[in-house]
């Protein structure tokens, strides 16, 4: 996705890329295609795009598709700031980012999702 979509992004999505906003995780992990999924989860435009289009409990079903730490650390964030993004997307930079700072590791995903969430 090279485009923001929901509340910041002025474009509504695509059929094909709300199919696979929705369904890419899910495809992913049963192909066991985990770093594929850790990347796709690492990366900050599927996730607000996802929060904004399908809630956090949708992301939150994604991570725990995982064992990897990393996601583990993304899927408290999440559940930490779930009843604020229900309603408010746009706030998942700050949470994120807040969380993963107090709580995250110093691996490379976490490292990475801290830079893209300033």
């Amino acid at each position: 996705m090279d485009r923001s979509l929901g509340p910041k992004g002025d474009s509504s999505p695509t059929e094909r890329e709300r199919l696979l906003l929705e369904r890419m995780p899910e495809r992913l992990a049963r192909r066991g295609r985990w770093e594929d999924l850790r990347r796709l989860l690492s990366n900050f435009t599927f996730l607000t795009d996802k929060v904004a289009l399908f809630g956090p409990q949708a992301l939150i079903e994604d991570c725990e598709r995982s064992d990897d730490p990393s996601l583990r650390v993304l899927e408290l964030a999440l559940r930490q700031a779930a009843h604020i993004l229900q309603d408010a997307p746009g706030q998942l930079p700050s949470h994120v980012h807040n969380l993963l700072f107090l709580f995250g590791g110093d691996d490379e995903p976490t490292r990475h999702l801290l830079a893209q969430a300033r």
